[in-house]
């Protein structure tokens, strides 16, 4: 193996955090190297020939409760390994209520309740996990995608650290290499598109798996904004 080939792998490696029982062979089955990675992430599309009607769409995961009340989704293609996402534009509202009281209280700390309740216009989702029964009654139809496309766009930079070719968060990095369908959700729901997001994940690597993030207040330096998370709630 060359010697930039060598380091490509040697950057996917350690960006992504592997288990070390991976060999480097498996890791590098659906990707050249790392730019390639970062590349097929960049640049996913959306498919227009997968786009659906949703109306009153319950996803449900632990303590966070997704309803899509009116609007659009699209899928994506997928990527190599396997790994799919959908995009929706519309109304939508989204419940979190974790049971243990002291994650409540840590609600209360960054938004003045014990219970989240937001409403959404605009929802990107990475998934391994069941996700896809959810979906199971749409019917999908070749379609103009317009605000989905705009949606996708919001959702991307909250995928990517363009500047260094970084793909984050890691779970969602490591599971895309890896192709497993290991049970990650990944989402981001925005109103108007780019205002206080929220993230809310499944992540199948960590031991307190379920977690809530937002956008950190000091995100912006000037006129460059980093497109950063930060944990609100994380707990088993």
């Amino acid at each position: 193996m060359s010697l930039p080939a060598r380091l490509s792998l040697f950057l996917l490696l350690v960006a992504t955090a592997f288990d070390p029982s991976r060999t480097a062979a498996s890791a590098a089955t659906a990707f050249a190297d790392w730019p390639s990675f970062h590349r097929a992430v960049a640049e996913w599309p959306l498919d227009s020939t997968r786009v659906a009607r949703v109306h009153s769409l319950m996803i449900e995961r632990d303590a966070g409760v997704i309803v899509l009340e009116d609007g659009r989704i699209v899928r994506t293609k997928p990527l190599p390994g396997g790994a799919q996402a959908l995009v929706f534009s519309g109304r939508g509202s989204f419940r979190f209520e974790p049971r243990s009281e002291i994650e409540r209280q840590q609600l209360r700390r960054f938004y003045g309740a014990t219970t989240l309740r937001r409403t959404f216009t605009s929802m990107a989702i990475v998934f391994t996990d069941s996700t896809e029964a959810d979906l199971a009654g749409l019917v999908y139809e070749a379609d103009t995608l317009g605000a989905l496309h705009r949606a996708w766009n919001a959702a991307k930079p909250y995928l990517l650290v363009r500047r260094t070719q970084l793909v984050r968060p890691a779970a969602l990095a490591q599971t895309l290499v890896d192709g497993d369908a290991n049970g990650l959700f990944w989402s981001v729901l925005m109103d108007k598109l780019d205002h206080e997001p929220v993230f809310f994940e499944i992540d199948p690597f960590a031991t307190e798996r379920v977690l809530l993030g937002r956008r950190p207040e000091d995100d912006r330096e000037g006129l460059i904004r980093h497109y950063n998370s930060e944990i609100v709630s994380q707990f088993f």
